[in-house]
């Protein structure tokens, strides 16, 4: 029922929630309890009065930051991958030569969909 309530539902029950809290890390278990992400966490404690280390809240924002980041350069690194062909031939009668019909099948599967962007 918690991880239900709108904002202000949340704050008034998270004043009952503060006094029996007896954990280590406030905003995480805020978190947890009310199902809301770490942003809104802090600005609702803050509401309530519960004083939350800036640095931390700003240690949070460079590593979420960092997580982003690394979530892009990894996409971007797939993305070039998938560009890549798997097999060494550059054009599909080399790949028949080799009796690699897997490889001359991409080489067709990328020649076709090259010739689909180019017609327009």
């Amino acid at each position: 029922r918690a991880k239900r309530m709108k904002r202000t539902g949340r704050l008034a029950s998270a004043k009952s929630w503060l006094k029996r809290y007896s954990g280590k890390n406030i905003l995480r278990s805020y978190c947890k309890h009310f199902g809301v992400d770490w942003r809104c966490a802090a600005t609702e404690l803050k509401t309530l009065g519960v004083k939350i280390d800036p640095a931390y809240v700003d240690q949070r924002e460079r590593a979420e930051a960092a997580l982003v980041q690394k979530r892009l350069e990894r996409k971007q690194t797939q993305q070039a991958n998938a560009e890549q062909p798997w097999h060494p031939y550059s054009d599909p009668f080399a790949a028949f030569l080799a009796d690699d019909f897997a490889a001359l099948h991409d080489l067709e599967e990328r020649q076709a969909s090259i010739e689909d962007l180019t017609r327009f």
